[in-house]
């Protein structure tokens, strides 16, 4: 126990940088920036997070209006399954494969079983932050639906600890047998990414289908559908617990006479899935790790033509994109956190819509596109802006390289190669990102592909003054010293700061738009002034970043 409560305790200081949060440094006049800019983000979300409580509320409102209020929790649990599922890959796959402390914990004397259990212990409490910023309005406005009290406050502590278990436990059994058999020669980091990717959509894949059956009424059954929802206050609920008997039994445990027979069934199972997750934890999680850290050579004969060719040198930034792009793809949390929008944005927008029949309900759309047309033109470019602004790849661009940043500073590159090396990531992947975007709205929208090609030039070329100011910001402070990839993107002020300074570009750039069109000027005239501020504010960074890159980078330690 012992072992297991001081490996915790290393992790969530490694993890979360504990040691910084409460340093006396942090209170220094040079840093106190930083809580400053905590209390300043916290206050730009506060607004949304206040209508999130509203949309709970409303929605608690209308399921008692209809006599269905049991229905709130089954859809809160099904959600907190599906959101710890998904993320739960991710951080398993990085904290128990990625974490560079792991080479050291396997050479000590401790046993295996408190490894596993210390880094799954680790993920669930990040789990727990996570999913209490969007449960506890739910179960605050569940309180106004039933009993409230003390028995209440302790019953829902012990239904929240126990949410996440199941879906992170479902999440390392994936993970570990993954790992532990894809070892597939010198493909094992594509095969194990497609097979995640594909895992991962044959699971949303199932749960658009079981959603569209849960709501499917027959013709003809409307009325004697509707009868139903109004005088069986279960309907609802026994209806997602045929799919989700989970998530039925956490409703009922405040919902039933008989509570103490479902909350005793789903605490019961999750503890007993906790157990079977951590027993084949024991017996794969090793193998895989060992597995994964093997390689092969391919014992081949080779001709002096195909010799020389290895050896035929590339440009430098081209070099140095290829070596960032295949960080990027082998680092599952790089690879979640800056790579697969390009993967999920056609599933959301094509693959989704269609398998729940949303794709009929954007018809619509087309109409008031057309009769806005300039308008939702310009709004098209600043959604495809949007979309690289909330990208972490620039603004992480040094931080990524870790300890082994010292290769890069130590290689006779020029500093613009550094420069545009180092933006092709981001802009790659925003290039894929608008052309996934506009295929899968205009699938359904039905808009002529040369209404696009403004909001796609101007969404391109937003870009590049967007991913200048995260390299800048990344270069001005890199984040080297960490142990775990989640350190360098998730948990990296840069992140926030880079987007911080891209929202006030954003704001310089929408600015005089917006007032150009109150004053319904000349809509080719408000384009060029669009595409000179984007110009003028590339031209001036890129000019700043190779300045400051020639000064700050032989200093970076």
């Amino acid at each position: 126990m012992n072992q297991i409560i001081h490996l915790l305790k290393i992790n969530l200081i490694n993890s979360f940088n504990i040691n910084t949060l409460f340093s006396k440094e942090i209170l220094k006049k040079k840093n106190i920036w930083k809580p400053l800019l905590f209390v300043f983000i916290v206050a730009s979300i506060a607004p949304s997070y206040y209508l999130y409580i509203g949309f709970i509320e409303n929605i608690g409102k209308s399921l008692l209006m209809i006599n269905q209020e049991s229905y709130l929790m089954v859809i809160a649990s099904m959600a907190a399954f599906m959101i710890v599922f998904f993320f739960g890959i991710f951080y398993v796959m990085g904290y128990y494969y990625f974490s560079k402390d792991t080479d050291l914990l396997i050479s000590l004397p401790i046993k295996p079983t408190n490894i596993v259990l210390s880094k799954f212990l680790t993920v669930l409490l990040y789990e727990y932050l996570l999913l209490g910023i969007f449960l506890i309005p739910v179960f605050v406005v569940n309180s106004t639906l039933t009993s409230s009290g003390i028995g209440y406050i302790l019953k829902s502590i012990i239904l929240f600890l126990s949410l996440p278990v199941v879906p992170l436990s479902l999440s390392s059994i994936f993970v570990v047998i993954l790992m532990r058999f894809t070892n597939i020669k010198g493909r094992k980091d594509l095969f194990r990414i497609v097979s995640m990717f594909g895992f991962l959509f044959v699971v949303l894949g199932l749960q658009v289908v079981i959603q569209r059956n849960m709501i499917n009424v027959a013709p003809g059954q409307e009325q004697e559908f509707m009868s139903k929802v109004f005088t069986d206050n279960r309907f609802m609920l026994e209806a997602a617990g045929r799919y989700y008997p989970l998530s039925k039994w956490f409703s009922l445990s405040y919902y039933s006479e008989n509570w103490i027979l479902y909350f005793s069934l789903f605490v019961g199972v999750t503890v007993l899935l906790f157990l079977f997750s951590l027993f084949i934890s024991n017996k794969l999680y090793f193998k895989g790790l060992i597995g994964g850290q093997e390689s092969r050579s391919k014992k081949k004969a080779i001709t002096s033509k195909e010799y020389s060719s290895i050896l035929k040198g590339s440009s430098q930034s081209v070099s140095i994109f290829i070596k960032d792009f295949k960080v990027l793809l082998r680092t599952p949390i790089y690879l979640f956190n800056c790579v697969s929008t390009v993967i999920l944005i056609p599933f959301i927008f094509i693959i989704m819509p269609l398998m729940t029949g949303a794709g009929d309900m954007l018809a619509p759309v087309r109409v008031l596109v057309e009769s806005n047309f300039n308008v939702a033109m310009l709004i098209f470019a600043g959604a495809f802006m949007m979309f690289s602004l909330l990208n972490p790849t620039a603004s992480t661009t040094f931080s990524r390289e870790g300890k082994h940043f010292w290769i890069d500073r130590s290689l006779p590159i020029n500093f613009s190669s550094h420069i545009i090396g180092r933006i092709m990531s981001p802009m790659l992947l925003h290039v894929l990102t608008i052309a996934a975007m506009t295929v899968g709205v205009n699938y359904f929208i039905r808009l002529d592909f040369v209404y696009l090609i403004m909001p796609i030039i101007l969404g391109l070329l937003g870009g590049i003054p967007i991913s200048l100011i995260g390299f800048i910001v990344d270069l001005k402070r890199p984040l080297l010293d960490w142990t775990n990839p989640q350190r360098a993107v998730k948990q990296n002020l840069n992140v926030l700061i880079a987007m911080a300074a891209n929202l006030i570009f954003m704001i310089i750039l929408a600015g005089p738009t917006y007032l150009l069109i109150k004053i319904e000027f000349n809509f080719l005239f408000i384009i060029f002034i669009d595409l000179l501020i984007i110009l003028s504010a590339s031209a001036i960074l890129y000019k700043y970043s190779i300045k400051f890159i020639e000064k700050r980078l032989p200093t970076i330690n």
